[in-house]
């Protein structure tokens, strides 16, 4: 028979909260700061400051959203914006795409992954 005890180490859940926590922040951060050269610039239409681009916010760890502005056809134009293809080059944003968070991810996700490695303590 073999018997195991275990015993709890008090500062591991503290200790590794703050670490996700920090590393999540960094991901938030890293994502808004790569997406913002692919997200169009749009119009006075769009809610907060009158561009989709400068719209962008983090209400809470993990969620980064565009205030979609008014809904037309049961679409709001943010949601447009990132699902159907356009022609983006005179919109004030030449690098500007339709679903800019799957370009960033596609271009910057090494740079993301060092960026939250080093905010958790990891290289």
């Amino acid at each position: 028979m073999i018997e195991v005890k275990f015993s709890w180490n008090k500062t591991f859940a503290p200790r590794w909260n703050r670490k996700f926590t920090a590393m999540q922040t960094q991901l938030d951060k890293s994502c808004m700061k790569y997406m913002t050269q692919y997200t169009p610039v749009g119009e006075k239409r769009f809610h907060n400051s009158g561009h989709l681009r400068d719209s962008i916010s983090n209400p809470e760890p993990g969620r980064i959203i565009y205030p979609g502005g008014p809904v037309k056809n049961g679409m709001s134009i943010a949601k447009k914006s990132y699902y159907t293809p356009m022609n983006h080059l005179r919109s004030g944003n030449p690098q500007a795409t339709y679903r800019w968070f799957e370009t960033m991810k596609a271009k910057d996700l090494s740079r993301i992954r060092r960026e939250v490695a080093q905010a958790g303590g990891t290289k």
